[in-house]
Protein backbone atom coordinates (compact mmCIF):
# COMPACT_ATOMS: atom_id res chain seq x y z
CA UNK A 1 0.00 0.00 0.00
CA UNK A 2 2.77 1.96 0.76
CA UNK A 3 6.33 2.80 0.22
CA UNK A 4 8.80 4.97 2.85
CA UNK A 5 12.44 5.92 1.61
CA UNK A 6 14.53 7.17 4.80
CA UNK A 7 17.30 9.84 4.26
CA UNK A 8 20.22 7.28 3.95
CA UNK A 9 18.48 6.84 0.34
CA UNK A 10 19.30 2.87 0.80
CA UNK A 11 16.93 1.59 3.32
CA UNK A 12 12.74 1.61 2.14
CA UNK A 13 9.97 0.00 4.55
CA UNK A 14 7.09 -1.03 2.65
CA UNK A 15 3.49 -0.88 4.16
CA UNK A 16 1.11 -3.09 4.95
CA UNK A 17 -2.51 -3.29 3.53
CA UNK A 18 -5.24 -0.86 4.72
CA UNK A 19 -6.34 -3.37 7.60
CA UNK A 20 -2.60 -4.22 9.22
CA UNK A 21 -0.97 -0.60 7.44
CA UNK A 22 2.52 -1.77 9.52
CA UNK A 23 3.14 1.90 10.29
CA UNK A 24 3.61 1.79 13.92
CA UNK A 25 6.69 -1.04 12.54
CA UNK A 26 8.42 2.48 10.55
CA UNK A 27 11.85 2.40 11.83
CA UNK A 28 13.04 5.70 13.71
CA UNK A 29 15.02 7.61 10.34
CA UNK A 30 14.06 10.58 8.90
CA UNK A 31 11.53 10.35 6.28
CA UNK A 32 12.10 12.18 2.46
CA UNK A 33 9.53 10.80 0.89
CA UNK A 34 6.46 8.43 1.20
CA UNK A 35 4.72 7.06 -2.01
CA UNK A 36 1.09 5.37 -1.44
CA UNK A 37 -0.37 2.77 -4.21
CA UNK A 38 -4.15 2.57 -3.84
CA UNK A 39 -5.96 0.54 -6.36
CA UNK A 40 -5.14 3.42 -9.60
CA UNK A 41 -3.89 6.21 -7.36
CA UNK A 42 -0.91 7.11 -6.22
CA UNK A 43 0.29 10.12 -3.59
CA UNK A 44 3.53 10.94 -3.16
CA UNK A 45 4.30 13.18 -0.67
CA UNK A 46 8.08 15.01 0.36
CA UNK A 47 9.83 16.79 2.30
CA UNK A 48 6.98 17.06 5.12
CA UNK A 49 8.71 17.54 9.02
CA UNK A 50 6.63 14.49 10.05
CA UNK A 51 4.29 11.99 8.50
CA UNK A 52 1.33 10.28 10.08
CA UNK A 53 -1.08 7.55 8.97
CA UNK A 54 -4.57 6.52 9.96
CA UNK A 55 -6.99 4.18 8.76
CA UNK A 56 -11.11 5.38 8.59
CA UNK A 57 -13.68 2.79 9.60
CA UNK A 58 -17.26 2.62 9.70
CA UNK A 59 -20.00 0.17 11.05
CA UNK A 60 -23.69 -0.87 9.97
CA UNK A 61 -25.36 -0.33 13.72
CA UNK A 62 -28.56 -2.96 12.04
CA UNK A 63 -25.77 -5.40 10.59
CA UNK A 64 -22.94 -5.09 12.86
CA UNK A 65 -20.60 -5.32 9.83
CA UNK A 66 -17.54 -2.95 9.69
CA UNK A 67 -15.54 -1.39 6.48
CA UNK A 68 -12.06 0.57 5.70
CA UNK A 69 -13.66 3.94 4.21
CA UNK A 70 -10.92 6.08 3.92
CA UNK A 71 -6.89 6.17 4.47
CA UNK A 72 -5.73 9.94 5.73
CA UNK A 73 -2.06 11.02 5.27
CA UNK A 74 -1.39 13.58 7.40
CA UNK A 75 1.94 15.83 6.47
CA UNK A 76 3.18 18.01 9.07
CA UNK A 77 5.21 21.48 8.05
CA UNK A 78 5.93 24.26 10.27
CA UNK A 79 2.46 24.84 12.30
CA UNK A 80 0.08 23.18 9.82
CA UNK A 81 -0.97 20.17 9.07
CA UNK A 82 -2.59 18.52 5.29
CA UNK A 83 -4.86 15.57 5.87
CA UNK A 84 -4.80 13.96 2.50
CA UNK A 85 -8.07 11.46 2.59
CA UNK A 86 -8.11 8.62 0.29
CA UNK A 87 -12.17 7.95 -0.03
CA UNK A 88 -12.59 3.98 -0.69
CA UNK A 89 -15.88 4.55 -2.47
CA UNK A 90 -15.25 7.50 -4.84
CA UNK A 91 -11.50 6.65 -5.53
CA UNK A 92 -10.76 10.45 -4.98
CA UNK A 93 -8.12 12.01 -2.67
CA UNK A 94 -9.52 15.55 -0.69
CA UNK A 95 -6.86 17.25 1.04
CA UNK A 96 -7.45 19.83 3.82
CA UNK A 97 -5.66 22.35 5.85
CA UNK A 98 -5.66 22.18 10.00
CA UNK A 99 -3.50 24.03 13.17
CA UNK A 100 -1.13 22.04 14.15
CA UNK A 101 -2.38 22.49 17.66
CA UNK A 102 -5.89 19.98 16.42
CA UNK A 103 -3.27 17.14 15.82
CA UNK A 104 -1.01 16.62 18.59
CA UNK A 105 -1.66 13.00 18.33
CA UNK A 106 0.25 9.86 18.40
CA UNK A 107 2.02 8.32 15.91
CA UNK A 108 4.11 10.49 13.95
CA UNK A 109 7.14 9.67 12.01
CA UNK A 110 9.88 12.12 11.65
CA UNK A 111 10.95 13.66 8.27
CA UNK A 112 13.11 15.67 6.67
CA UNK A 113 12.18 19.89 6.68
CA UNK A 114 11.95 21.31 3.75
CA UNK A 115 9.08 22.89 1.27
CA UNK A 116 6.31 20.44 2.01
CA UNK A 117 5.25 19.27 -1.46
CA UNK A 118 2.74 16.05 -2.48
CA UNK A 119 1.62 14.65 -6.01
CA UNK A 120 -2.03 13.12 -6.76
CA UNK A 121 -2.22 10.68 -9.92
Amino acid sequence: MYTVYFNDRVNKFYGGEPNNSKWLEIPNYPITKIEYKIKNRTIVAFGYEAYNHEVEHCSDLLSGNDWISAIILSLKHEDSVTRLRYNFRTNKVTSEIFDWECFKLSGWKSGIKGQGNYIIK
